[in-house]
Formats: C-alpha cells, sequence, structure tokens
C-alpha cells in the first residue's frame, strides 16, 4: 500500500475512502493477508473504498506498478 499513498496521498480526506490506523496486517502461513486490531503498528494502515469503482482505480495502479518492468540501462558511452 505503500505505492496507494504516494500515488493518492493517505493524508488527505477523500469521500470513498476510509482509513484504519489502529492495527496491523498479519501474513498467514498461506500468504493471505489478515488484519487484526492488536498489537498495532503505526506503520501499517487497511484502507476502506466506498465506491468500487475508485477502489478498482487503485487496485490497477498497484497492479501496473508492481508489473512494470524498469527501463533498460542506457549504454555509457
Amino acid at each position: 500500500m505503500a505505492h496507494a499513498h504516494r500515488v493518492h496521498g493517505l493524508g488527505r480526506p477523500h469521500p470513498d475512502r476510509r482509513v484504519e490506523e489502529q492495527g496491523y496486517n498479519h501474513i498467514l502461513e498461506n500468504g493471505t493477508h489478515e488484519w487484526r486490531g492488536e498489537p498495532d503498528d503505526p506503520r501499517h494502515r487497511l484502507l476502506f473504498y466506498r465506491n468500487s469503482d475508485v477502489r478498482d482505480e487503485v487496485r490497477e495502479t498497484i497492479e501496473a506498478l508492481m508489473d512494470h518492468q524498469p527501463a533498460a540501462p542506457a549504454d555509457k558511452p
């Protein structure tokens, strides 16, 4: 979600988004994620999107950033 923060700015209020700041993202053995209320980790945020169009736009942005291949290094003279 760091990408969502950089792209959309979590610090700005947004009518279609609510940010849960109490808790943390727990990763289970099978690799799935689960939000837990305790203990609190101030580095973690859970985003709730009220509007499915906004949620889908954010998901597409994150997937595009994750799939992006860096440009090949330029040849140095």
